[in-house]
């Protein structure tokens, strides 16, 4: 697979480490192998699958420590996972053609990770925190507000879990 000179095998052991990487499903290799043949033959293919935005932070012997970030449209969200070794299919990367590093991982443990519930959260700017900082003008009469409503929300639902970081909120639910 990837018999292109130009495209760089990285084995587990040898992601490359703190920089953007993407994480696909390994359903997507043969076609993905196809674009970038595409590429090199200038045939202007269009992309190919899905990816999940990711940054590989330590390899051990049996998983990798990934910074998952479920959004980047308009902020960076971490949330640290294991791959494990046994769900990692390759990686590969063509720096030439501005591909960045590719882990292929196995199609259910991708897909179980865009279903657990506790990696969803939502992003709320509920009071304006981002307009308000930028301005100078954050009170902390609006930061009493909101947390007071989600304790309130919170409160009349005993299996929701609710964390505020400012205007950001991860919701848990059991």
């Amino acid at each position: 697979m990837f018999s292109r000179q130009e495209i760089n095998h990285y084995e587990f052991e040898n992601v490359p480490l703190n920089q953007d990487i993407f994480l696909m499903q390994e359903k997507w290799l043969p076609a993905y192998e196809q674009y970038i043949e595409d590429v090199y033959l200038r045939k202007n293919p269009n992309p190919v699958g899905y990816i999940s935005y990711a940054a590989v932070n330590s390899i051990s012997d049996d998983h990798l420590e990934i910074s998952w970030y479920p959004n980047v449209l308009d902020r960076f969200h971490e949330v640290v996972i294991r791959l494990p070794r046994s769900e990692f299919v390759c990686c590969f990367a063509c720096r030439d053609i501005d591909e960045k590093p590719r882990i292929f991982v196995s199609n259910n443990w991708i897909e179980d990770l865009h279903r657990r519930p506790y990696s969803a959260f939502a992003l709320v700017d509920a009071i304006g925190v981002k307009k308000a900082l930028n301005a100078g003008d954050l009170k902390e009469s609006k930061l009493l507000s909101l947390r007071n409503a989600l304790d309130s929300i919170a409160e009349s639902n005993p299996g929701i879990a609710m964390f505020s970081f400012a205007d950001s909120v991860l919701v848990k639910i059991d």
